[in-house]
């Protein structure tokens, strides 16, 4: 009777070992999966990041040239606006002219 009772202990020892060896197997597992996990959130990260950025840029590309347009249209207008008191203030001159004897 002796003996079994031995071997039984004998037997939980190595289960023991067994069983702490696994643990540190699946501790070191999840310790790799976190660490993947991170890094992988890191790359997405840094990505949303790169398309915020890429979108940032052709916001303001576009809002550029929006203003640039602007720009265009109040030169124009301000051209237009010289030529037109140009040709009212030559118009004015030619009445009057005319209608001086």
């Amino acid at each position: 009777m002796y003996e079994e009772s031995e071997h039984s202990w004998s037997e939980v020892s190595d289960n023991k070992s067994d069983w702490e060896e696994q643990e540190i197997n699946t501790t070191k597992r999840n310790q790799d999966t976190v660490i993947d996990v991170e890094e992988r959130l890191t790359e997405l990260e840094a990505k949303e990041n790169e398309e915020d950025i890429d979108n940032l840029e052709c916001l303001n590309e576009i809002a550029y040239r929006e203003w640039e347009q602007e720009q265009d249209i109040d030169s124009n207008s301000m051209e237009n606006s010289d030529d037109e008191i140009q040709v009212n203030i030559e118009e004015v001159e030619g009445s009057s002219r005319s209608e001086i004897p």
